[in-house]
């Protein structure tokens, strides 16, 4: 690493993430792999795969300094390479930078490949994958030797928990393989939806049946692998829980695995001390725990999962959670190291035969692994395969002879389409889009790549003039309106019956107004008539146009209105633009005042008398959340209003609101303070905000304080961003008060012991009630000890 090439290699990065990173950066990787592939370099081939890899991860992660466009690309340019160095290295970094690529490269890759149906590229990217999977249930780049008798048993043990950073990337890659191939409803991420069932490259049976054993694989672990291996246990479930967050579909999929998961029957690995035998022990059970708390938070886990075991599984994993809360609290009472380590545990070890049957599971899981990859990869697409070459020939074919039939027709037609009648001739898109001779054109178009589709649209809407668009959208509109009155007369509704007299009547009205037989909207009329008549026979208007004849009117209107020296009578007034009067700030005040009444009206409403939405939004101020318009009006004021008058009238009616119940609402002023530090310290600014506000919060609560209000008041002294002499200063009268000075001492106590950089406004405030009180001796003694 210390050579003038890797040293160059290293300036190149830094200068292109600082300037033009998008061509500086693509740049940087081909010269880095050029200099890999370079024979007399073969002495830095370690350390140049090392930044090779690590510059790739950095290009195609989500915070790239690369466009989403292109990170793909660069990634599909460099899939060989990296597969060569998966292959040949023996450097563990370099292996686990290679599965963290292939985890944030994966859905965008196969998305090109869906987009484009390249399968060269699927045939790499592919191959990419089954490598990985192949070996993350061995130690590779390690050792990736077989286990074939029972004298290798021990040295597989031993190494079953090395490189457990490459298994955690190979896990998470997994889990990201199951997400891109599960349908999802979402349009925001990738998944097999977006992928046709026509698709020349992708099978996307296949690759659900994928995604769903490679979920069985990860399930299968926790079930099957004998010994305590918690981090990878830990990093399953955590997977998993991103799974049953993203694909719903996969709940009962992973909650009966989950319920098979015996975190109390794994072996402690061999040569494990007992204390790293309960310590891995306490943290599978707590990642467990905190997967069922997540599933019930997010309502991912209900009684009504399914109608037979739904309620089943819910109440058996609520069970669960239950216990292992319990179990933590007590191992956390007792310290986990109190145990008598003579006592041992009582299952030190595996019998040689269950060491057997564990070589052959281990094996199983391989293969099963090893034939999930190789039937994804050569399963037949639902269309006929052909090689690239007649691929090429049969879309050059298609092409052919779909210009042909287009020249053809258009020699014919003129300045017209071909094809202009209103009426569609059956209820097809095709029917409804086709300004051709629909009946006899017989153009597949649906075999060509979607690239080809998307540069015939284009150049097709580019040389066509406005009024030809504007036209052939007409006629299409034209259709879909017949298409729509001919389902409402066979299916006939009163409102049906009722929207067909409204229409009669404004053809009346529009008949009355205006007689002239150029006027443009006859042909619209005579379109509606058309489609009226379900039996009459589709013509051809006589004037092809009625949108044509708009955009030429207009055009000649603006003409006349644009020639100031010959007025035109027929030109239309046209009034001023509406300017409504401005506020004064004393009616901005008032209005604002009276919006804020209203949500503190509706909030006690929904208060007192909450009602149940069926369908409740959470971005609704009305929803069942009373307290949602109230983040809405924090941050508003924090940072929504400019005016400094304005905002700090809000903030008056927030602290009235917040001070009628103290107990109920300290979370919501805790929010309130923390926005208000965050805001101006972000912008480095002084809190003065926070400063003036929080000390007007604890002015306001102090006559109201009692001993019972404890618990709230030190939440509230303890979550404040910062504390300053004021803040204490609030505190003096509730010490000095016989009645109430145990709150204040108690308050004193809990910063000093949990917020350090206070301990020193503590020490002046006790010397200051010591002097004002003498009967507070004893109990700030006390205090000042604890700070020595």
């Amino acid at each position: 690493m210390s050579s003038a090439e890797m040293d160059q290699l290293l300036q190149a990065k830094t200068l292109a993430m600082h300037n033009n990173p998008t061509e500086m950066l693509p740049k940087v990787l081909e010269t880095t792999a050029s200099m890999y592939h370079n024979g007399n370099l073969s002495k830095l081939r370690l350390p140049l795969a090392k930044f090779f890899t690590q510059l790739v991860l950095d290009v195609v992660s989500v915070d790239s300094p690369i466009a989403n466009t292109e990170r793909p690309f660069i990634a599909v340019q460099y899939l060989p390479l990296l597969l060569a160095m998966a292959q040949s290295t023996a450097d563990v970094l370099v292996y686990k930078n290679v599965v963290l690529i292939m985890c944030a490269s994966y859905p965008l890759v196969l998305d090109l490949v869906a987009k484009t149906s390249n399968q060269e590229m699927f045939d790499q990217l592919c191959a990419l994958k089954g490598f990985v999977l192949s070996h993350w249930r061995t130690a590779y780049p390690s050792r990736a030797a077989a286990i074939d008798d029972e004298s290798d048993v021990e040295q597989w043990l031993v190494q079953i928990d090395q490189n457990i950073g490459v298994k955690l990337a190979t896990i998470k890659f997994m889990s990201e393989v199951v997400l891109v191939q599960t349908k999802s409803s979402s349009g925001n991420e990738i998944n097999s939806s977006t992928i046709p069932d026509n698709h020349p490259v992708l099978n996307r049976s296949a690759l659900e049946s994928e995604a769903k054993r490679l979920l069985d694989v990860l399930l299968n672990y926790l079930t099957e692998e004998q010994y305590m291996i918690s981090p990878v246990f830990i990093g399953i479930i955590n997977s998993l829980a991103f799974v049953i967050k993203k694909r719903p579909q996969t709940t009962m999929r992973i909650l009966s695995g989950l319920l098979r998961f015996n975190v109390d029957g794994k072996y402690p690995l061999e040569g494990k001390s007992d204390l790293n035998y309960r310590l891995s022990k306490r943290f599978v059970e707590r990642a467990y725990k905190n997967f069922v708390q997540f599933g019930l938070k997010n309502q991912i886990i209900t009684k009504s999962l399914s109608s037979g075991s739904g309620s089943s599984i819910y109440s058996k994993l609520t069970k669960i959670s239950q216990t292992l809360h319990v179990i933590g609290e007590e191992t956390k009472s007792k310290g986990i190291l109190n145990f008598d380590p003579s006592k041992g545990n009582s299952k030190k070890t595996l019998p040689k035969q269950d060491k057997l049957k564990y070589i052959s599971m281990w094996k199983r899981q391989l293969s099963a692994l090893q034939s999930t990859v190789g039937v994804a990869q050569k399963a037949a697409p639902p269309v006929p395969a052909t090689t690239p070459a007649d691929s090429t020939e049969n879309m050059l074919d298609q092409l052919k002879i779909l210009q042909k039939y287009t020249l053809n027709k258009a020699s014919h037609q003129g300045n017209t389409f071909f094809n202009s009648s209103p009426k569609p001739i059956s209820n097809t898109y095709s029917s409804v889009y086709s300004l051709m001779n629909s009946s006899n054109s017989n153009q597949d178009v649906t075999q060509l790549p979607n690239d080809i589709l998307v540069r015939l649209s284009t150049e097709a809407i580019l040389q066509m003039d406005t009024a030809r668009l504007i036209t052939g959208l007409s006629i299409v509109a034209s259709r879909y309106t017949d298409l729509m009155n001919t389902y409402a007369n066979s299916v006939p509704s009163s409102s049906s019956s009722k929207r067909k007299s409204d229409d009669d009547d404004d053809d009346d009205n529009n008949n009355d107004d205006d007689g002239d037989d150029d006027d443009p909207m006859d042909g619209s009329k005579k379109i509606k008539i058309q489609a009226e008549d379900i039996g009459a026979e589709p013509e051809e208007p006589e004037d092809d146009d009625r949108m044509q004849k708009m955009l030429q009117q207009e055009e000649i209107a603006q003409e006349n209105a644009g020639d100031a020296n010959q007025p035109n009578p027929a030109t239309k007034e046209v009034a001023p633009p509406f300017e409504p009067e401005s506020l004064t700030q004393d009616e901005k005040l008032k209005y604002l005042t009276r919006l804020t009444t209203k949500l503190f009206e509706l909030s006690s409403r929904l208060d007192t008398t909450p009602v149940k939405s069926p369908s409740s939004s959470p971005i609704l101020l009305d929803d069942d959340d009373s307290s949602s318009w109230l983040h809405v009006l924090i941050r508003l004021v924090t940072r929504g209003i400019a005016a400094q008058e304005a905002s700090d009238l809000v903030r008056e009616e927030l602290l009235n609101f917040f001070v009628q119940d103290f107990e109920q609402r300290v979370s919501l002023i805790i929010e309130w303070l923390n926005e208000e530090w965050f805001f101006q310290t972000s912008l480095r600014q002084d809190p003065t905000n926070y400063n003036n506000w929080s000390l007007r919060i604890l002015e306001s609560l102090g006559p109201f304080l009692e001993n019972k209000h404890r618990r709230f008041f030190i939440r509230l002294m303890s979550e404040l961003p910062s504390l300053h002499c004021g803040h204490l200063d609030a505190l003096k009268p509730i010490c000095l008060d016989p009645a109430r000075s145990s709150l204040g001492f108690q308050t004193l106590k809990f910063l000093i012991m949990f917020r350090p950089p206070v301990q020193g406004i503590v020490r002046d405030l006790l010397y200051q009630l010591k002097q004002e009180d003498e009967g507070l001796h004893k109990q700030c003694d006390s205090l000042l000890d604890r700070l020595q």
